[in-house]
């Protein structure tokens, strides 16, 4: 089985994550991925930027690897979104943003590794 890490940001009033979830199962032939909310969001011209790095921290390769984010407001989704990571080797980073028309801080965001395969 491929290994596949959460990542669950709540957001708090000043835009910094509040706390972090991670689970998976580790296996030291395969990418280890994990994707974290990296600043502070963001609004621009009613536009709200989400930026994260995705890191591969395993012992392979990962190509398509797929980050996406849910944004919950008053329990339903608001908006998601994904993003697809080219290529990451071994102890590589990515970084980018998503970006929302609604304020994250006013929500429940969740970021986290969809998928991924191997070469």
């Amino acid at each position: 089985m491929d290994y596949v890490r959460d990542c669950i940001l709540s957001s708090s009033d000043r835009g910094g994550s509040g706390w972090l979830y991670l689970a998976g199962r580790t296996a030291t032939a395969t990418p280890l991925l994990s994707v974290l909310n990296t600043e502070t969001i963001r609004a621009a011209e009613g536009q709200f930027y989400v930026p994260f790095t995705v890191t591969n921290s395993g012992g392979k390769t990962a190509e398509s690897v797929q980050i996406a984010a849910e944004l919950r407001v008053g329990g339903a989704i608001s908006e998601a979104a994904t993003v697809e990571i080219n290529f990451l080797s071994n102890d590589e980073k990515a970084e980018g943003a998503f970006i929302f028309s609604r304020d994250p801080r006013q929500g429940k965001l969740t970021l986290r590794v969809a998928s991924y395969k191997l070469p």
